[in-house]
């Protein structure tokens, strides 16, 4: 009798994993994913998880990933001004892009959820090395800096290459943002001789 009914709750246990819902399913599900456009505001609705992806540039396309308690609106452009490379690394994308985010409803800070992406082409996977990539920023004297917004993580999987800079809760998008790998992996993937 005792056996049997060990056998059953042994069984039940089994069971437990394939009914719960997986955690990171979820979440992905709750995401929504929407294509953004230069130059045209996109309105971030509130307590929503959202990935805004950009049209891909000559070697990936850039990806923001936000959520806060209050609508937010996101202006992104391609900015004029070139790219150049600096202190031994090549940049990414010949452009940088400038990104304005408006407060309706207060101010900024308190994200739930604010990153970066800079996602590789498929095309250019396993030939163009992202790893080591630095993100970067233009500063007031019109310069490129290597930005120190947040810490950087390198992401490859079936899906995508990528290279996110985490923003934090008090983070911000503002800025004229650039993409940079070292010379030697420019080098390696074809984006210059020297």
């Amino acid at each position: 009798m005792f056996f049997s009914k060990f056998l059953l709750f042994a069984a039940s246990v089994a069971a437990l994993p394939s009914a719960m819902p997986s955690l990171e399913a979820r979440q992905f599900a709750d995401t929504i994913v929407k294509n953004g456009t230069f130059g045209e505001p996109f309105g971030l609705g509130r307590d929503v998880p959202i990935n805004l992806l950009y049209p891909a540039g000559q070697n990936g396309a850039i990806m923001v990933e936000y959520q806060h308690s209050k609508a937010r609106e996101l202006l992104t452009v391609v900015s004029r001004i070139p790219v150049e490379p600096f202190d031994g690394f090549f940049p990414l994308e010949p452009v940088a892009y400038r990104m304005t985010v408006s407060f309706r409803n207060g101010g900024g800070g308190n994200f739930d959820l604010l990153k970066l992406d800079y996602i590789l082409n498929q095309d250019k996977v396993g030939k163009l090395n992202i790893r080591n990539a630095v993100f970067a920023k233009r500063n007031t004297n019109g310069g490129i800096s290597i930005a120190t917004d947040g810490p950087i993580a390198f992401t490859s999987n079936s899906q995508q290459t990528m290279v996110s800079m985490n923003l934090g809760g008090k983070g911000a998008l503002d800025g004229e943002w650039a993409f940079f790998v070292p010379l030697a992996d420019a080098i390696a993937g074809g984006l210059t001789t020297a």
